[in-house]
């Protein structure tokens, strides 16, 4: 294992990932161990929070197999690569490969094509859920794996005038950019989580902990869900 969390999180994910496939595959299924889902609003640094989460549990090297910090671009290469994926299926036992899905084969089975597309990327995220040891963030994760147990489920908000603004640093454009992308990809995300799971994104019935990333340092926030996690027994 490397030497700290920060050493961890500059490998590349395919090494990460083939790490904890390793390790699911020498443990059994019954051996659960705890994930995260952060849901976010556009703007509210979700992918960043998940990424100091990754470096902070990593960090004294206590996690076998370390977490992992899974977006939407690690999900679809994930998807993409047949290798990685018939190794994720076949670290799951029968049983857990059967249950799974069965589960979708109902959930997504008389759902229109555009929707039975996703229940791939679907699969993938329930899987890498039984595992434990994730930080999933997007893609519906929380909604995904809400029947789960050792899920610790967060969404990260902030005011719509402090997204804006950080979207017009982070990508070097004006306001006006800003909130025309703040609002679209508001609206796409509303809605896909509408369309998937016919439900509310704002629902905070669905959440562990809804934080106001405006109102902390990112480093603070991650000691705020490290200690809810803690006094849930999931850390």
């Amino acid at each position: 294992m490397t030497s700290d969390g920060h050493e961890w999180t500059k490998l590349s994910i395919e090494r990460k990932i083939g790490t904890q496939i390793k390790s699911w595959s020498e443990h059994s299924i019954s051996e659960r161990m705890p994930f995260i889902t952060i849901s976010r609003e556009f703007g509210s640094e979700g992918w960043i929070v998940g990424q100091k989460l990754e470096e902070y549990l990593n960090k004294d090297h206590k996690y076998d197999p370390p977490w992992v910090a899974y977006n939407k671009e690690v999900l679809e290469l994930l998807d993409k690569d047949a290798h990685l994926t018939r190794e994720l299926v076949e670290s799951l036992e029968k049983p857990a490969q059967n249950a799974i899905s069965e589960f979708f084969d109902s959930y997504f089975g008389n759902k229109p094509s555009r929707i039975s597309i996703f229940k791939k990327t679907a699969k993938v995220i329930k899987t890498i859920a039984s595992h434990g040891h994730v930080i999933i963030v997007g893609r519906g994760g929380c909604f995904i794996t809400q029947d789960m147990k050792k899920g610790f489920h967060i969404r990260c908000v902030a005011p719509v005038e402090w997204r804006v603004n950080n979207i017009s640093n982070q990508f070097n454009i004006t306001h006006y950019e800003a909130e025309q992308m703040v609002q679209k990809m508001t609206n796409e995300r509303d809605a896909f989580i509408k369309d998937y799971f016919f439900t509310d994104v704002n629902n905070s019935d669905y959440y562990d902990l809804v934080i106001n990333t405006a109102k902390f340092p990112l480093e603070d926030v991650v000691d705020v869900i490290v200690y809810a996690m803690k006094k849930r027994n999931l850390l």
